[in-house]
């Protein structure tokens, strides 16, 4: 009996301290997970279409877009510029979202996805 009695403090002790770090864990996720906009607006990204008219055939909807969707920049796979690098565009459309891209007159559709590339951008698939 004295062996329980002796360490049943120890046991209780260590049961509120897993429960005080399980609730400051969850705590400090949750006002994180709150935290929607960036502290600091994202850096512009620079014109890499060198001279490419990427003008989407139709004009976005601002009006249906979140407000605080991230910003993502894509790259336009099987497209490069005059230069020679390849096509990329910052949108906040999510993935899964078709996208018109126009060069030199040819209009192709894109699908923009969640893959990450090497280079900080996400791909932006060709449908046709």
């Amino acid at each position: 009996m004295s062996l329980i009695a002796e360490t049943l403090p120890h046991i209780a002790g260590g049961l509120s301290v897993a429960v005080l770090l399980g609730s400051t864990s969850w705590a400090a996720r949750r006002i994180r997970a709150r935290r929607t906009a960036p502290a600091t607006p994202p850096a512009a990204v620079p014109d890499t279409t060198g001279g490419a008219d990427t003008t989407p055939a139709h004009p976005p909807v601002p009006a249906t877009r979140d407000a605080t969707a991230a910003v993502r920049t894509y790259t336009f796979l099987g497209t490069l510029t005059a230069g020679g690098r390849p096509v990329r565009r910052a949108t906040t459309r999510p993935a899964g979202s078709v996208t018109t891209l126009t060069i030199d007159g040819h209009t192709q559709n894109f699908q923009l996805t969640d893959i990450p590339l090497g280079d900080n951008t996400f791909a932006a698939e060709p449908l046709d």
